[in-house]
């Protein structure tokens, strides 16, 4: 995985990635320098000295006293070198460094003229020593330089980037909620004006666009909840009614049943509307709760045959919002009905887990895999693919873990794990 790197960290490795190439090509450059100057001046001296030789030769005028400091010469018979030192009498002619009998380096020169050969050697060691001694000081202030350089970038970095983490510092504290202008007088740079220009237009689009989800939400509360609520008690009062009977009866517990699936939904589609400080939780009996929503699908279940209950033998609690487990085991129950034929629903409550088994058709691996996709509908589904996601969007909500699994013995068994912080 790539790792990320702050702003500032980047500025500053640029500068001073930049800053190092510069000091190091400089350095480079210097010690090249050095070198040349140095075989440059001593092959100029040596040259120079060498080609006074032969005339002072022709004149009687040999003398084998350093001309100047550090300088050796050498003027003997062409016939008989004997007279020069071994590396001298090896080394042809021309300027050249070469390697002393003690080991040392010194800069020779050698030209045979007028029956005679000229010798001449510069001892190069002091020479070396203000080379090294330049080379010291030319690294040494290399070093200065790259240090300073550093410490600039560190500061440069601080200083050019202090608007950006103004901005920063100020977005971590926006609240959708409560909008402000981002856009404030410290932010001096224009870039830094055009982000906040920026976040400032798009938080007056998020807010517009709350506005309007505030009042979806409001219009479902009011418009939805009231019809449903009658709908559910005029149904409820006829279904008591004893001259209503047969097909009639039917038809207004399915009337009674869809009312109180629309009062599910809407229950779900405002909790999960709501913000954090709306969705309160409250301890709910999980028990009460299996056993209202196994009441509500009986007919159902019974309708295809398939027998529906509900297995929940001690007092069980939950610490959740109003409505989420119902909303939860609504949804769970009526996928477990639709997608079984004949055999059974059974719902288990267990401390921390809650369960619906069906002998259904079960699932493929794709299923597995992707059926709490929102709008995904298997090859054996009929739905509109949007049981399952609301399910795992209300889990989600809550911080719980809803699974699916294949039963061995065929069907499929829905797993929602409660957080340990949930459980009462």
């Amino acid at each position: 995985m790539r790792a990320e790197h702050s702003l500032h960290s980047r500025f500053f490795w640029a500068i001073g990635i930049i800053v190092g190439l510069l000091v190091t090509s400089f350095a480079v450059a210097l010690a090249l320098f050095v070198d040349v100057l140095e075989e440059e001046l001593l092959a100029r001296v040596v040259r120079t000295e060498l080609q006074e030789m032969p005339g002072n030769a022709d004149a009687g005028s040999v003398d084998h006293t350093p001309h100047a400091e550090g300088l050796r010469r050498w003027t003997v018979p062409a016939t008989d070198s004997r007279g020069l030192p071994a590396p001298l009498r090896r080394m042809p002619e021309g300027v050249r460094e070469i390697t002393w009998d003690d080991g040392s380096d010194v800069f020779a020169g050698k030209l045979v003229a007028n029956g005679h050969i000229h010798a001449i050697v510069a001892d190069i060691q002091d020479v070396e020593r203000l080379e090294q001694r330049l080379l010291r000081i030319g690294v040494g202030t290399a070093l200065a330089a790259l240090l300073l350089s550093i410490l600039f970038a560190a500061w440069l970095s601080r200083t050019a980037l202090r608007p950006i983490s103004t901005l920063v510092e100020e977005l971590g504290t926006l609240d959708p909620a409560s909008p402000r202008p981002l856009l404030v007088a410290d932010l001096q740079t224009g870039e830094a004006r055009l982000i906040a220009e920026a976040v400032d237009r798009y938080q007056d689009r998020i807010t517009r666009m709350l506005e309007r989800e505030k009042s979806l939400t409001d219009d479902i509360s009011h418009q939805l909840r009231t019809p449903a609520s009658v709908i559910t008690t005029a149904s409820e009062l006829i279904i008591d009614d004893p001259t209503v009977v047969g097909l009639a009866r039917e038809r207004v517990e399915r009337i009674a049943r869809a009312a109180r699936r629309m009062a599910s939904v809407v229950e779900t589609l405002l909790f999960l509307g709501r913000d954090d400080s709306v969705n309160v939780p409250v301890a709910v009996d999980m028990r009460a709760v299996v056993n209202d929503t196994v009441e509500l699908y009986l007919p159902v279940a019974h309708a295809k045959a398939i027998e529906l209950h509900g297995e929940c033998d001690s007092e069980q609690w939950v610490i959740a919002p109003p409505g989420t487990l119902a909303i939860v085991l609504q949804n769970l129950i009526e996928n477990a009905i639709s997608f079984t034929d004949r055999g059974s629903v059974r719902v288990v409550i267990e401390p921390g887990r809650m369960t619906v088994e069906d002998t259904g058709v079960g699932l493929s691996d794709v299923d597995r895999d992707r059926i709490f996709e929102r709008g995904y509908r298997g090859d054996a589904s009929h739905g509109s693919g949007l049981g399952l996601d609301l399910v795992r969007r209300v889990c989600d909500r809550v911080g719980w873990r809803v699974s699916a699994h294949q039963r061995l013995s065929g069907g499929t068994r829905f797993e929602v794990i409660l957080t340990p912080l949930a459980i009462a």
